[in-house]
C-alpha cells in the first residue's frame, strides 16, 4: 500500500531552527525529498487544483530509505536494581482493572509487572494468561515454572493481584482476590505451585516486558498501588500493602511502593519505598483515572488525588513513532513565513501510494526581519490543535454509521486502508482504544495521514472531500489570487507565544475549522482583539472545546 511515509519533529519551525525528517520506505531503497510551498492541497479537479511551488532547498535530494516499525504499547520502566529480585523471599502485588483480559480468535499474554527476562528463562513475572487468568511464574535460567488463578478475571472491576515467592521452600503462590464481595464469594481466589527464580540483568517493567530492545506483552487496563517486597507474605496478608501508611507488618519488607496519584501530570512514576525506584511512564497512558480506592466524593483529581492514583495503560497507546531521523532542515533566515511541506516520493504512483507530503509550518512573528522587508498585516492561524485531534481519524472505517453521517457513499483511499491495516500508527481523539475506552491524547510525532496535501476527507464534501487542512489552503490560494501578503502562525506558536505571536498583525483570519484551543490560546486571541486587532472569523464549530498541550512533552 503505502510506500513511503515520513513525519517531522515540528510543525512549525522560525528561522534558524532545524527540523528532522523522520521517513520509512517499504523496502530498502532509494527516494528522493524536496521541499515544497502549499498554496492548494485539493485534488478535485473541478477545483482549481494541487497547486505545491518547488522551494529549491538544502533539503532536495536523493537518501537511501529503510522500513521503520512503530512500537505502539504504553508501560513503566524503572531502571535495573539488584533489589528487583530479592533472596529472601518475593512478593508482588497491585490492585488490577483489566479491560480487554481476552480477544476472541488472539491468543496473547499481558505482562502486568516483573522483571523477566523470556530469551534468558529469568527472573520473574506477573502477568494475565491467553486465558485471561492471571498467572505468576519464576525462571532459574533452565526452567520455567508458574501457577495459574482457576478462574479468568472479570472485566472491569478491581481485583487485588498478587504473586509471592517463597524460595526455602519453593513454594508459588498466585492470588487473584475481588474487590466486589459478591464476585470473591464465586470461588477460590489462590493457586500454588513449586520452582526457583534467578535474578535477570534487566529493567522491571510495569504493563509489558522487555523483548529486545523493545517491549511486548502490553496490559490493556488500569494498575493502581503496585508494590515489591523482599518477603513471602502470607496471601491473607495482603490487605495490608495498601494501607496510607502500608500496615506495620508489611513495612519493614518494601523494596518499592509505587504511588501513582502524585504528580500526576507528568512521566514519572514515584516509589516512596526506601531505594527511590523511580519508573518513566511511555507512550503516554492515561493518568488521573479512578482507582480502586474511589468513593466518588471528589470529581476533581486535584483536590483528592490519592483517590486518583490509578494508571490506564492500553496496547495500543502511541506519543512518538520513534523513527530515526533521515536528514534535517535549518530554515534560513530571510526564509518567509507560510505553509510548506517536504515531497518525499519513491516513484509516480496515480493512487498517492508512492509519495508523502509531510505538512510544515514557517513562523516569523518573533524574528527580526530581513533588511529591506516589510512584515505583512495579516496572519493566517493554522488551527493545528484541531489538524492534531482528527489525526489518523478511524472513524469512516470503524463506524458502520459514517455514511448516514454525511450522506454520501465513502470511496476510501490507499492512506485509509493502510491506517486500517496498520493500527499502530495511532488513534484520534475520536477513536476508541481497542478495549472500547476513549482516548484522550494525540500527537503529532508520527505519520499523520490525513493532513497531507491531496486527501480527501470523509467528513468533508463530496468531490473534494474538503476538511480542515485541505479547506484551508483555499484560504491560502484565495489569499494568494488577491496578492495579500500573510504569515502563518500556528495553535502551537499561539499557546507557546502567547499575544506576541499575534502582535505584529492588524488581521487574524482563522481556519475553516478552529474547534480546539487551550486556555493560554484563548486569552491571547481575547487581549490581541481587545488591543484593537481584527479577527475574521471563517470557520464554522470553532472555539469550542478546551485543550491542553502536555506540560512535559512537545507534540
Amino acid at each position: 500500500m503505502q510506500k513511503i511515509l515520513g513525519y517531522a519533529d515540528r510543525l512549525s519551525v522560525a528561522p534558524g531552527e532545524t527540523v528532522r525528517f523522520m521517513v520509512s520506505t517499504e523496502r530498502p531503497g532509494p527516494y528522493t525529498a524536496r521541499l515544497v510551498r502549499v498554496i492548494n492541497g485539493d485534488a478535485n479537479p473541478a477545483g482549481p487544483g494541487v497547486k505545491l511551488e518547488h522551494r529549491p532547498s538544502a533539503v532536495d535530494g536523493t537518501y537511501r530509505g529503510r522500513p521503520q516499525a512503530i512500537a505502539a504499547g504504553s508501560c513503566m520502566r524503572v531502571p535495573h536494581h539488584p533489589r528487583q529480585t530479592p533472596t529472601r523471599g518475593l512478593t508482588v502485588a497491585a490492585m488490577l482493572w483489566p479491560t480487554l483480559p481476552v480477544i476472541d480468535g488472539e491468543p496473547r499474554r499481558q505482562a502486568v509487572i516483573g522483571q523477566w527476562s523470556e530469551a534468558e528463562r529469568k527472573g520473574w513475572l506477573l502477568e494475565v494468561d491467553e486465558a485471561g487468568r492471571l498467572r505468576f511464574k519464576v525462571g532459574d535460567g533452565t526452567a520455567v515454572h508458574s501457577v495459574t488463578a482457576p478462574a479468568a478475571l472479570t472485566v472491569r472491576r478491581w481485583v487485588l493481584a498478587a504473586g509471592i515467592h517463597d524460595p526455602a521452600t519453593g513454594r508459588l503462590t498466585v492470588v487473584q482476590r475481588p474487590l466486589d464481595p459478591y464476585l470473591a464469594a464465586l470461588g477460590a481466589d489462590t493457586a500454588d505451585g513449586a520452582g526457583a527464580a534467578a535474578p535477570a540483568a534487566v529493567d522491571l517493567l510495569i504493563a509489558a516486558r522487555p523483548e529486545g530492545t523493545g517491549t511486548a506483552d502490553h496490559y490493556d487496563g488500569k494498575i493502581d498501588s503496585p508494590v515489591l517486597l523482599d518477603t513471602a507474605l502470607a496471601a491473607d496478608a495482603l490487605d495490608g500493602l495498601f494501607g496510607r501508611p502500608p500496615a506495620p507488618q508489611v513495612a519493614g519488607h518494601i523494596v518499592a511502593r509505587w504511588d501513582f496519584s502524585i504528580d500526576i501530570p507528568g512521566l514519572v512514576g514515584h516509589d516512596t519505598g526506601p531505594h527511590q525506584m523511580h519508573g518513566t511512564l511511555h507512550n503516554l497512558p492515561a493518568r488521573a483515572m479512578k482507582g480502586w480506592n474511589w468513593t466518588g466524593a471528589c470529581h476533581d483529581w486535584t483536590r483528592q488525588p490519592e483517590h486518583y492514583g490509578a494508571i490506564h495503560f492500553h496496547a495500543d497507546d502511541l506519543y512518538d513513532a520513534g523513527w530515526a531521523a533521515d536528514f534535517e532542515w535549518t530554515v534560513p533566515a530571510d526564509w518567509p513565513s507560510g505553509a510548506y511541506a517536504c515531497h518525499l516520493a519513491v516513484g509516480d504512483a496515480e493512487d498517492g501510494s508512492e509519495e508523502d507530503i509531510v505538512p510544515l509550518f514557517v513562523y516569523t512573528a518573533r524574528t527580526p526581519l530581513p533588511a529591506g522587508r516589510t512584515r505583512p498585516k495579516v496572519a493566517f492561524l493554522a488551527p493545528t490543535a484541531a489538524y492534531m485531534a482528527y489525526a489518523n481519524d478511524h472513524n469512516h472505517l470503524l463506524d458502520g454509521a459514517a455514511e448516514m453521517v454525511v450522506n454520501r457513499l465513502l470511496v476510501m483511499q490507499a492512506s485509509d486502508l493502510y491506517i486500517q491495516q496498520h493500527p499502530e500508527y495511532g488513534l484520534s481523539l475520536y477513536d476508541s482504544h481497542r478495549d472500547g475506552s476513549g482516548v484522550c491524547y494525540s500527537s503529532r510525532l508520527r505519520p499523520v495521514l490525513n493532513m497531507r496535501p491531496r486527501y480527501a476527507g470523509w467528513l468533508g464534501a463530496y468531490g473534494s472531500g474538503l476538511w480542515q487542512y485541505n479547506a484551508d489552503t483555499h484560504l491560502l490560494d484565495w489569499l494568494e489570487h488577491e496578492g495579500v501578503a500573510f504569515d502563518v502562525v500556528t495553535d502551537e506558536d499561539l499557546h507557546r507565544d502567547g499575544v506576541a505571536a499575534l502582535a505584529p498583525y492588524r488581521v487574524v483570519l482563522s481556519g475553516t475549522h478552529p474547534e480546539y484551543h487551550s486556555t493560554r490560546m484563548w486569552d491571547a486571541m481575547m487581549a490581541w482583539q481587545a488591543r484593537g486587532g481584527r479577527l475574521m472569523y471563517l470557520g464554522a464549530n470553532g472555539w469550542y472545546w478546551r485543550i491542553a498541550f502536555h506540560r512535559d512533552l512537545p507534540g
